[in-house]
């Protein structure tokens, strides 16, 4: 359905009518809220997006699909406020159970998605803790064989 597929790229950040409407909104609104407190708002509106998309029936966004080249997926990760490179933001993507920013890390290949955090744990933790396993082993799946 073609009005489905209009709502899922707003969804996604594929319009770049919508884009340029929200970023001007979304500047007004967060003009006067500290720096560090804007990734997670950002990370709330992410999660509204995939709640959005569950309930139109719309599947949520999944690296799986081969459509998703890396350089799309790092422009998705730049337009979220986040760098396709940040090992820290992966994880904490992991660790918050945000699967679209998580999946399009891992489609960016720009990160080790073996890195760990300071204590030790890794993304492939973060997801089984958070009852995640379709993440967890596509993590797995995706990380280079060891040697």
């Amino acid at each position: 359905n073609q009005s489905l597929k209009a709502i899922d790229d707003v969804l996604l950040g594929r319009n770049a009518a919508a884009n340029e409407a929200v970023a001007g909104l979304v500047k007004e609104m967060l003009a006067d809220v500290p720096p560090q407190h804007r990734a997670t708002i950002a990370a709330i509106g992410r999660d509204l997006a995939t709640v959005a998309r569950k309930n139109l029936k719309l599947p949520v966004a999944s690296i799986a699909a081969p459509s998703l080249s890396p350089i799309q997926a790092r422009k998705d990760l730049t337009e979220m406020g986040l760098s396709y490179h940040d090992s820290k933001q992966f994880l904490d993507a992991v660790k918050r159970n945000d699967a679209i920013a998580a999946e399009l890390f891992i489609a960016g290949k720009g990160v080790d998605l073996s890195a760990r955090d300071f204590w030790g744990r890794d993304a492939v933790e973060f997801a089984r803790s958070n009852g995640n396993e379709r993440l967890a082993e596509l993590i797995v799946r995706n990380r280079p064989a060891e040697r």
